[in-house]
């Protein structure tokens, strides 16, 4: 019988403490907006030539957004530089093969080598001839 007491009161204190986490829970937790956003890129490559988009603040640790509508075939990685200054840098994210009319998520490790850096596309154009690479791009995705 005073097993069953115990059994029954442990179980009830648990039971509240469930309810208080459950209804404390959605006040403690923050949600940060990420920057998810498309944003519309133009970007004239010459022959063999690099290029690259504006750079955009990278918030979290989600993949990239690249979606190309003009411009020859190409390679673009995401690359980063300190959100005060311009100073490009490769931070080891994937190389990816790209063309018009491609769209798909890109690697990075951006917000993992500083969280303090943007975010860019950059682009190396694998052609004999100039072109302008085009589309839509965000820097962190949903």
């Amino acid at each position: 019988m005073k097993r069953a007491k115990t059994l029954k009161k442990s179980l009830a204190v648990g039971a509240c403490g469930l309810a208080v986490v459950a209804a404390l829970a959605p006040a403690g937790v923050a949600l940060a907006e990420n920057n998810h956003y498309d944003t519309y890129y133009s970007s004239y490559a010459t022959s063999r030539g690099v290029s690259y988009t504006d750079a955009r603040d990278k918030t979290d640790y989600t993949s990239s957004w690249d979606s190309c509508s003009g411009g020859a075939n190409h390679t673009v990685e995401v690359a980063a530089t300190p959100a005060s200054y311009w100073d490009v840098r490769f931070v080891g994210s994937e190389v990816y093969g790209w063309w018009s009319g491609k769209s798909g998520y890109l690697s990075n490790y951006v917000h993992e080598t500083n969280a303090s850096y943007w975010a860019l596309l950059w682009f190396n154009n694998t052609n004999s001839y100039s072109t302008t690479i085009s589309g839509v791009w965000s820097p962190d995705s949903v």
